[in-house]
């Protein structure tokens, strides 16, 4: 492979060779656009999720699976990531009851594969 820069200071270089290693290893950041599933404050069956075109997944920004049978506390506007080639949801515990819920937005825009 031959990469060059023409015209600046080859920053966007290393760039692009780091977001060509990302994209092929699977975990290369944020989707674009948002999306909603029912109302905002909603607490929704896992499979009322994951049955949207955008969710192929749902993870904790650790990778961990959750419960197949815990619900999701819907935090607001949904984004996903791309984690391990599935556009893959984020959630964190909740608290009590099993319940799992979206990320807040400031926490999706910090979110870092």
């Amino acid at each position: 492979m031959h990469l060059s820069e023409h015209g600046g200071t080859g920053g966007g270089i290393i760039g692009a060779l780091a977001g060509i290693g990302l994209y092929l290893e699977g975990n290369d950041g944020r989707y674009r656009g948002w999306f909603s599933i029912g109302e905002q404050g909603d607490v929704l069956p896992q499979a009322a999720v994951r049955s949207h075109d955008a969710v192929e997944d749902i993870r904790t920004p650790q990778g961990a699976h959750i419960p197949i049978d815990a619900p999701i506390y819907i935090a607001g506007p949904l984004k996903t990531v791309r984690m391990n080639g599935l556009s893959t949801l984020l959630v964190r515990e909740a608290g009590a009851n099993n319940v799992y819920s979206t990320l807040s937005l400031e926490a999706i825009k910090q979110y870092r594969p």
